[in-house]
């Protein structure tokens, strides 16, 4: 066995670590304990770790100091210790993007490691509690990572006062996530919303658009500024007559009188900061849970409140509901929303789905139109996008489970639009399949389940009586392979064909698909 022309000190430390994982790779697989270290068993010792190898070389070529390590999940250990979240090394705008470039350029090669060290995480000694580790302190770098990169995107410099509380904001956040607590999905949302909540306040406050006395933002005629330059709403003042600065404790005089309102620049610079940290929870939850995570139901409210546009009345008393109530729910949120919560598994709970239409409702009064089209889209595209490899099986599924029902434009519920979204879907590979028969495309017409879908579908047609179905089958017909299709139906397919009266508008006239 020779090992790649590595560094020599490298592969005597390397070496060392394969001579203590052999032995207890031997028991593994064999439940005895070797006499010694054969040459063989190191071999399949090394087989298993040339990766680890290679990666054990990358991070040594960085810093030589990690020779000692042994192997790459040690050695990665080390190397992320440089990214603990410190104050001093990121006191200002050029050390904050410098510790994210470091994040962003390990980001692969942690990713990577922890996929593949199946043996170190059985075999070594404390194995499983190092990868652990690992995990849970890139899992809470990588939140700061990302909140910090969103906070600080399109800005070439920041207030001072406001980075330098920005960052101590997330140095906070990042040391309660790094703990046991960080593994509960909760806790962490719970924390990130709290840190963005603290964040929208800070800015608020250090550029001084909100009165302290009530908390809401100045207004331009009930304004005014005290002698030590703090600022206050005049109602305020003259409610209190206070003799004393609520904020730095200084006399003033109860000669109040308006100063106008805080420049224009200064609040479009809160806003945009605002902006960012309500629009960062919900890209959170998209980046950062996994497919089919199972969503609490306290998460699942919390982006309901995100869709409302502000909290439930449960939540009002919390710190997170400030952040809530400042955001304006848009049609981006309702389908990034939607889309994490069908990931995870809500495509069959109508419940779930229905209190999701509720909210968005709610907050959009005026589009239900858009949205129910938004729903019925994202519903059909989740649909399509997981069951890649056996659609014909899942399109045969949607038409055995669709029960067509007639309701009124008042009542339209969220069973009603995942019925739709499940037949558009079943229609669209339909109609892939009437086009493979009528071009002929061999490998497409064996499809297995092919004729019974077909025949699934014009069962479906004939029972229900509705010309919608043929209709949006023929216009898709029409929309991906041309009109000349439509010629060759004839009287194989002559039940997609819906009747004249389906093309006629209230005057009688023949409209075009």
């Amino acid at each position: 066995m020779t090992m790649t022309s590595y560094p020599h000190d490298l592969n005597k430390s390397f070496s060392d670590t394969l001579l203590n994982l052999t032995p207890r790779l031997y028991h593994d697989l064999t439940g005895e304990d070797p006499e010694n270290v054969s040459l063989p068993w190191l071999f399949v010792a090394y087989q298993y770790m040339q990766e680890n190898h290679q990666h054990f070389y990358n991070l040594y070529l960085q810093n030589n100091g990690l020779v000692a390590a042994g192997e790459a999940t040690e050695a990665l250990s080390q190397t992320i210790e440089s990214l603990r979240p410190k104050e001093e090394i990121m006191k200002d705008f050029v050390g904050c993007q410098k510790w994210l470039t470091k994040v962003k350029s390990l980001k692969m090669t942690v990713e990577v490691i922890l996929s593949e060290n199946v043996l170190v995480t059985r075999l070594r000694e404390n194995g499983e509690i190092l990868i652990r580790e690992i995990r849970l302190f890139w899992q809470s770098t990588r939140i700061m990572y990302l909140l910090m990169d969103h906070l600080l995107q399109e800005e070439t410099n920041m207030d001072k006062k406001l980075l330098k509380l920005l960052v101590l904001n997330l140095i906070w956040m990042w040391k309660n996530l790094n703990t046991e607590n960080g593994n509960n999905m909760e806790y962490v949302i719970e924390k990130v919303t709290g840190t963005l909540t603290k964040c929208g306040n800070n800015a608020c406050n250090i550029f001084m658009v909100k009165c302290t006395y009530c908390d809401k933002e100045f207004t331009e005629d009930d304004t005014a500024k005290v002698e030590c330059g703090h600022m206050f709403h005049l109602s305020c003042l003259r409610d209190h007559s206070d003799t004393n600065c609520r904020k730095c404790k200084k006399k003033i005089s109860t000669d109040y009188k308006p100063c106008g309102v805080v420049d224009k620049e200064t609040f479009l610079k809160v806003n945009r900061f605002r902006r960012k940290c309500n629009s960062f929870f919900v890209e959170f939850m998209w980046n950062f849970f996994p497919t089919k995570v199972q969503l609490t139901d306290k998460i699942v409210e919390k982006l309901m409140n995100y869709v409302r546009g502000s909290p439930s009345a449960e939540a009002k008393t919390s710190e997170e509901s400030t952040l809530e109530e400042y955001l304006k729910p848009d049609p981006t949120t309702y389908s990034l929303v939607l889309k994490i919560l069908l990931r995870c598994g809500m495509e069959e709970s109508a419940p779930q789905l229905q209190r999701f239409m509720e909210a968005a409702l709610s907050s959009s009064k005026d589009n239900t139109e858009e949205l129910y089209f938004m729903m019925v889209r994202s519903i059909e595209d989740h649909i399509h996008s997981s069951n890649q490899g056996c659609l014909l099986q899942k399109a045969q599924e949607c038409l055995s489970t669709c029960i067509l029902t007639t309701s009124e434009p008042d009542v339209i519920t969220a069973e009603d639009l995942h019925t739709i979204a499940k037949l558009r879907f079943a229609l669209s590979v339909a109609s892939d399949m009437i086009h493979s028969v009528l071009t002929e495309d061999e490998q497409v017409t064996a499809a297995e389940g092919k004729d019974q879908l077909l025949q699934s579908l014009q069962t479906l047609i004939s029972a229900s009586k509705n010309p919608w179905i043929q209709i949006y089958l023929f216009r898709y017909l029409f929309k991906i392979f041309g009109f000349s299709i439509i010629h060759q139906l004839g009287d194989k397919f002559k039940w997609a064909i819906p009747s004249q009266e389906s093309f006629t508008d209230q005057n009688g006239r023949v409209t075009r698909p």
